[in-house]
């Protein structure tokens, strides 16, 4: 967890107490993988720590005019890490921030968040309209109308081998084999899927409720 976007502290009890992790410099977008790999991503830069934040290693992006961190990214469970930004970005990096491939050239809109699913399916989200669907773990993307009028695309996760949800500021969509069979109608900024239980959570834009 992460306190006030200055400090990162790890729990092992539940949250009953916490550890400062000094040894990670900065508190954007952390992502975690068992006891020990955590990483954080900034606008162009990572970092990177195999000892639980007690130390880390600090990765530049590659300087190409066109790198923008600030979207959503996704860790699988092999830790191939994936991210989206601005001017349609998708890379990702199978050696943690070493070294990286760009996956997508898709128009200039910003994307929010990306989740893909242990088959290699999933989605690249954000904006208005952009849907981007993949189901070769990034290699190729195809956009998907689904007819539906300014939703702005926020979160995505995956649920099981053919279901996602997505959330919008019109609400949750539920998606399976490509396809919406339901939609929560409430306003949705955030989903999280707890990779140890799989439960989910969701913050909600009118109350700010999870």
């Amino acid at each position: 967890t992460y306190q006030g976007g200055s400090q990162i502290f790890k729990t092992t009890d539940g949250g009953v107490s916490f550890t400062a992790l000094d040894g990670m410099p900065e508190t954007s977008s952390p992502q975690a993988m068992g006891e020990n790999l955590l990483i954080t991503i900034n606008t162009n830069r990572i970092y990177v720590s195999m000892d639980g934040g007690m130390t880390s290693e600090y990765i530049p992006m590659p300087v190409d005019g066109m790198t923008s961190l600030n979207g959503g990214h996704f860790l699988s469970a092999d830790t191939t890490l994936y991210l989206v930004g601005s001017a349609g970005m998708v890379m990702k990096t199978q050696d943690l921030g070493q070294s990286f491939v760009h996956l997508n050239a898709l128009p200039r809109e910003n994307l929010q968040s990306i989740c893909l699913n242990e088959n290699g399916e999933g989605y690249a989200i954000g904006g208005k309209f952009h849907v981007a669907h993949t189901t070769d773990h990034g290699e190729n993307w195809s956009f998907v109308d689904w007819g539906e009028d300014h939703r702005f695309y926020q979160s995505v996760v995956a649920t099981g081998a053919n279901r996602f949800l997505i959330g919008t500021e019109a609400g949750i969509q539920i998606v399976e084999n490509n396809n919406i069979v339901s939609t929560v109608e409430r306003s949705c900024y955030l989903l999280y899927k707890s990779p140890y239980n799989g439960d989910i959570f969701a913050v909600f834009s009118d109350l700010g409720l999870v």
